[in-house]
């Protein structure tokens, strides 16, 4: 009787767990590779963005300035905070695209 329930709450710990790589908002589950606005719809809006453009190239011996081509990405991170007994979480996109979800901190404690 006691390996029945044991192996019960195996079942709900292991369904209920999010891959690394994914972050749960309320009822809602982002992962990797979705787009910002599928992330706004649902979650909602971040408590911080940071917006940045990085240029990467690539030199193939023929370059005018050092590279033969070259490219802008824009590189965006949201933080979320999901409250005092759960970790922040930064998004970072990239033209777009949700590319890394990284655990931060824990959520600050609000007043009422």
């Amino acid at each position: 009787m006691c390996r029945f329930w044991v192996s019960v709450l195996l079942a709900i710990a292991v369904l209920a767990a999010t891959p690394a790589y994914a972050m749960r908002c309320g009822i809602g589950l982002v992962a990797e590779g979705q787009w910002t606005y599928e992330v706004l719809q649902r979650c909602g809006e971040p408590i911080e963005r940071h917006v940045r453009t990085v240029f990467q190239g690539v030199n193939t011996g023929y370059a005018i300035a050092g590279y033969s081509a070259l490219w802008s990405i824009v590189v965006e991170e949201w933080i979320y905070d999901l409250g005092p007994h759960r970790l922040r979480r930064l998004l970072r996109f990239e033209n777009g695209q949700l590319v890394e979800i990284e655990t931060l901190d824990r959520g600050l404690i609000f007043a009422p």
